[in-house]
């Protein structure tokens, strides 16, 4: 995330001298949000709000160097988990092969992963499904995502800010049931 950069100090929002390749590739490939506001003038309060999704009177982070509140829900990704960025293609190698004869534990462990998120995906409402699948699987761009569903960028997002949030709770609901086997 960055920090304390103004919208118009980037080479893709016009700027005339600044040069900002690697932000310009990284707009060019998920959402730029033309119209957005922050939590707070404090860039912790307001980070905190992006972490949450939550208005800061709701996460009680109100300053620098006041923490959420511990088992506060945030967002994640698919990455947290391991996937995406290519770890679909780590998943089925040959490498993979000969960790797990050399520690079948965690070959066990990332099989089971797999399973528990694929569980997760299925409990998810069928456009928040789609939108995972499309941007995770297909590798397609929010913009893309939305140009295949007949949504705006701005849908998709919320959409997938949705499934991160309910596949969180569904994982952190069935990790907390389950009982180690003995």
């Amino acid at each position: 995330m960055c920090d304390q950069l103004r919208w118009d100090y980037l080479s893709c929002t016009g700027h005339p001298k600044l040069r900002t390749p690697n932000i310009d590739a990284l707009a060019a490939r998920g959402v730029r949000f033309t119209r957005a506001y922050v939590q707070s003038p404090v860039c912790g309060a307001s980070r905190m709000s992006f972490y949450t999704g939550r208005y800061v009177s709701s996460h009680g982070a109100t300053w620098n160097g006041v923490p959420l509140k511990v088992g506060e829900m945030t967002l994640f990704s698919l990455e947290d988990l391991g996937f995406g960025g290519g770890a679909e293609e780590r998943i089925g190698n040959d490498s993979e092969d000969e960790e797990a004869d050399a520690d079948p534990l965690r070959a066990l462990l990332s099989q089971e992963r797999v399973h528990l998120v694929a569980d997760a995906i299925g409990h998810l409402p069928e456009r928040e499904k789609l939108v995972i699948a499309l941007y995770y699987n297909e590798d397609l761009t929010m913009k893309e995502v939305g140009g295949v569903l007949g949504l705006t960028e701005s849908r998709v997002s919320q959409l997938h800010s949705q499934a991160m949030l309910r596949l969180k709770r569904y994982l952190t609901t069935k990790l907390a049931t389950e009982e180690p086997e003995a």
